[in-house]
């Protein structure tokens, strides 16, 4: 699974061989760990990782050339005699395909008072659905782009809050380089009464 990024690369190969095979090797890996696992966890990293690099690298037409491989490709060829593996590439599917458009929903909106609300619910569901997936690295990314989005907003309570998660999540510790900002921000929080408000998502697991 740890070549799966490399393989997904393949999918996109102008030479159809290629994309067959690296559908091929895509589809073994997912048996492999399946056989031994039951689930797919370790593909499903690689696969989450692939598609935020490529949207992140403004390359998002590759994921939506994986999407419908996987859909009208891959998913065919497991037949009805592994109904298990098959309700699990079609629940990948669908999860990648939020995935993707979770990832439209906060990188394409304008950051305005008109979108305000939608771009904030599109963040949060971002953010369980990383936490779901247990993506620590990536949570702490886009919650950090959330707490800009809020800045640009003029929402400062709300981005301060945003702030003191993303501390607390890495243990940021007090520094003479830190110490206005984090002061700052608990200060606002109180202003607005935001200091005993608790975060919904669970920290992921590492």
């Amino acid at each position: 699974p740890r070549l799966c990024s490399a393989v997904l690369e393949l999918t996109n190969a102008q030479n159809q061989q290629l994309t067959e095979y690296s559908l091929d090797m895509y589809l073994k890996m997912i048996e492999a760990e399946y056989e031994v696992n039951r689930a797919i966890k370790l593909v499903e990293y690689e696969t989450v990782s692939y598609i935020e690099t490529q949207f992140h690298q403004e390359t998002s037409s590759r994921v939506q050339r994986y999407l419908y491989m996987v859909s009208n490709t891959l998913i065919p060829l497991v037949g009805d005699e592994t109904p298990e593996l098959r309700a699990i590439l079609e629940r990948l599917a669908k999860d990648m395909d939020d995935l993707f458009t979770l990832l439209l929903a906060v990188r394409h909106q304008d950051r305005s008072i008109d979108t305000e609300m939608f771009l904030v619910k599109s963040f949060t569901a971002l953010l369980e659905f990383l936490n779901d997936k247990g993506r620590r690295d990536l949570y702490l990314k886009y919650l950090h782009e959330l707490f800009i989005a809020q800045e640009d907003l003029g929402n400062y309570a709300e981005a301060a809050y945003c702030f003191l998660k993303h501390a607390d999540m890495i243990e940021l510790k007090w520094s003479p380089e830190n110490h206005s900002q984090l002061i700052a921000s608990q200060e606002l929080l109180e202003e607005r009464n935001f200091s005993t408000m608790k975060f919904e998502e669970q920290t992921p697991s590492a």
